[in-house]
Order: C-alpha cells, then sequence, then structure tokens
C-alpha cells in the first residue's frame, strides 16, 4: 500500500498544576479557541473542547504524522504561555506535569462529545479526582491515586 492512512482519536485530559482553579470564565472561551488554534497550526484535529477551573478535555484526531507526547507537550506549553499573557491574575498558571489519554472508536465519537459538553453539570456533583479516578477505570489502567497529582 502506497499511501500512508490513519484516523486516530483521542480523549485528552490534563488539569493545572495542584488542581488551582484557574480557568476562570474570563479566560475559558479564548483558551479553547486558542487550544483549537494550535492544533490546527500543528495538523491536528480538535472535535470538541471544554474546560472547568482545574482541568480541560480536549478530544481530537491525530493528524497523521503525529506523536501523542509531541501534541501534548506543544498544546500544554504554548497555552500555558498564552494565559500567563492575558492579566496578572494569570501569571503563576500551570498544567500539571502529567495528562491522561484514552483511544476513542469512531463510533464512540458522539458520546465522548457530549460527555465533554457537559463538564459544568457533571462537575457540579464529581470531582476531578473521581472522574480521572474512574476514566482509567473503565479503560482498565491499574494505577495508585497517590501517584496522579502534582
Amino acid at each position: 500500500m502506497p499511501q500512508s492512512i490513519a484516523r486516530v482519536y483521542v480523549h485528552l485530559v490534563f488539569g493545572t498544576r495542584h488542581r488551582q482553579r484557574s480557568i476562570d470564565d474570563d479566560v475559558r472561551l479564548p483558551l479553547h479557541e486558542f487550544i483549537r488554534g494550535a492544533l490546527h497550526t500543528r495538523g491536528d484535529y480538535p472535535e470538541a473542547i471544554n474546560s472547568v477551573a482545574d482541568h480541560i478535555h480536549i478530544l481530537l484526531q491525530l493528524g497523521r504524522t503525529s506523536a501523542l507526547s509531541e501534541t501534548v507537550e506543544d498544546i500544554k506549553t504554548s497555552s500555558s504561555k498564552w494565559i500567563k499573557q492575558r492579566g496578572p491574575q494569570y501569571r503563576d498558571f500551570y498544567w500539571q506535569i502529567g495528562y491522561s489519554a484514552f483511544s476513542v472508536c469512531h463510533d464512540r465519537l458522539l458520546t465522548v462529545r457530549q460527555y465533554i459538553a457537559r463538564q459544568q453539570v457533571h462537575h457540579a456533583l464529581h470531582s476531578f479526582e473521581d472522574e480521572i479516578c474512574d476514566l482509567l477505570a473503565r479503560n482498565d489502567l491499574e494505577f495508585d491515586p497517590r501517584d496522579l497529582w502534582d
């Protein structure tokens, strides 16, 4: 086969350092647009982005030549620099060191999009810590909860 063809969807989740509640309403939507543009620039394709005060969910289609770790590093670095320029209240903004990424089947895209869209409602009842532990468990990933946070 002379052609390289790929369609890889990833549900990416990462939080703010020490789960600080730094993503407020003034910066939330512009942050999503910045990340959307940064992903497009890399050749990746954002499907859904939403955040609450202490973390963000991104559903994306990786570009055919993209490496997940490089995409995450680039998005976290560039968006952290961007948000720090929004005002003095954001000068101490940092993303957590790690991230969680889950593969998504094409036939589950709508479900994941809806889940991401409902984050504000979801987190009225569930903490970020509980959400990550649940996502890891549902994806059969072994983990020690003490190692999840920085």
